[in-house]
């Protein structure tokens, strides 16, 4: 149980973080991840603390399968996707992990929101994603590439 407890407070922590900072994880679906672990770790600890268990666990399960059918809803009939990146604009010179990229999110019949950010890929699923005017770059520290990546598949030049 101090396994989990554990888990618990390192998940709290890493949300509170991504909460209050520009840090944000790849996969949305790691971000669904982490807040079923956070919302069903406590409903364990109850279930395990309770005397009468045949009642309280009938509850937490209900409980617990509830969160997870809230979760899946959040996670795939959410108004606005992924962020998705459509071109790749510049690429630091001194570091291959940062660029400055354009993306798109379609909110379905409200049509595409779109915005230019900075992105610093720390590791595999975290990343460092803040807004920028590419209007002010600065040519000597970044490089035009011009990659088009397309992830949201659209058809057209």
């Amino acid at each position: 149980m101090k396994v989990l407890l554990i888990l618990w407070i390192l998940n709290l922590i890493v949300g509170l973080i991504i909460y209050f900072t520009s840090l944000s994880f790849n996969p949305v679906e790691i971000y669904y991840v982490q807040l079923f672990i956070l919302v069903n770790i406590p409903i364990f600890y109850i279930w395990y603390w309770k005397p009468n268990r045949s009642r309280t666990a009938y509850i937490l399960w209900v409980a617990i399968l509830s969160n997870f059918f809230v979760l899946f809803g959040l996670a795939f009939f959410s108004l606005g996707g992924p962020w998705q990146t459509q071109v790749i604009i510049y690429r630091n010179l001194k570091n291959e992990n940062r660029t400055i990229e354009f993306q798109m999110q379609d909110v379905g019949a409200f049509g595409y929101n779109r915005r230019s950010i900075e992105r610093l890929r720390i590791c595999g699923f975290l990343e460092i994603i803040d807004p920028i005017d590419i209007v002010n770059i600065d040519t000597l520290k970044w490089e035009r590439v011009d990659i088009d990546l397309n992830e949201m598949n659209l058809k057209g030049g």
